[in-house]
């Protein structure tokens, strides 16, 4: 962000090997240290880069990859639209390991054992990594919820359902044995669920709301730049928009993405409410 900051003209940081700029390696390592010790202008970079660009002002923001101010990893949402979607609505921001990532389903790309397991999670066809629309969002929920619940009982996303060696099957299996408790795959996407709703619930006391559940407008409005068959694609905003709002239906969230009184009965977080 600070490099494009120097090369679009908005902000120049020095460093004692001169300039932060695209190609001064000797200025990364300094600016490294200067985070790190909050020396100077890495006194700004080391608060993050929203809040970084907030000081900053004016077009600064516009270079801040970040989505409720956690950074983007590396895996690009413009080809893959069912990580778009995780990015944008996922509670805890943009990291890798909201949901299992398009290129697994792609009708050219995806491995050939993606389709085994995924079909106890409602999956049944393969879809293209930059398909925008309602089979990606119901994808989506089914591989966001089996990676929440992964979460909550500590099991390793690379070796679970749907496209590793565990199966959802498996999961259930495992936490009886640990625990002692009758349970099921039922029972294991539920605790998923609540997870979700009860993060959800937690951002809105906190004002984290709905407005953040986006993407920086680059993945809108600047083409890919790439060689092969996905090089120019950007996001449609608009059918992206769409693809948020029938994601908080299918969870039983309002339009402001508030799970609904029956979705907290439905999953005991009823006591959520008043708290």
């Amino acid at each position: 962000m600070a490099m494009e900051w120097e090369e679009k003209g908005i902000k120049d940081i020095p460093t004692d090997h001169g300039i932060l700029k695209f190609g001064n390696g000797e200025a990364v390592l300094d600016m490294v240290r200067m985070i790190a010790h909050r020396e100077k202008d890495g006194d700004i970079l080391a608060e993050g880069s929203l809040r970084a660009a907030q000081q900053i002002g004016g077009d600064a923001l516009h270079f801040a990859m970040q989505v409720k101010g956690l950074e983007l990893v590396c895996f690009e949402p413009r080809s893959q639209t069912n990580l778009a979607l995780g990015y944008a609505t996922a509670p805890i921001g943009p990291r890798y390991d909201i949901c299992e990532h398009d290129w697994d389903y792609d009708t050219d790309a995806g491995w050939p054992h993606t389709m085994e397991k995924s079909r106890t999670l409602g999956i049944l066809n393969r879809i293209p990594m930059d398909y925008l629309g309602e089979e990606k969002v119901k994808n989506f929920k089914a591989l966001s919820t089996i990676w929440s619940a992964a979460d909550v009982l500590d099991l390793c996303i690379f070796a679970i359902a749907p496209t590793r060696v565990i199966s959802l099957h498996d999961m259930a299996t495992y936490l009886h044995f640990v625990t002692g408790w009758e349970t099921s795959a039922y029972e294991i996407m539920r605790l998923g669920e609540r997870r979700l709703h009860l993060m959800r619930a937690f951002n809105q006391r906190e004002g984290i709301t709905s407005e953040v559940d986006t993407l920086p407008d680059r993945f809108f409005k600047e083409p890919l730049t790439c060689s092969g068959p996905l090089e120019g694609i950007t996001l449609d905003k608009a059918r992206f928009d769409d693809m948020i709002r029938l994601y908080y239906q299918m969870m039983g969230w309002d339009q402001e993405g508030i799970p609904s009184r029956a979705v907290l009965v439905d999953h005991q977080l009823e006591w959520v409410e008043s708290s």
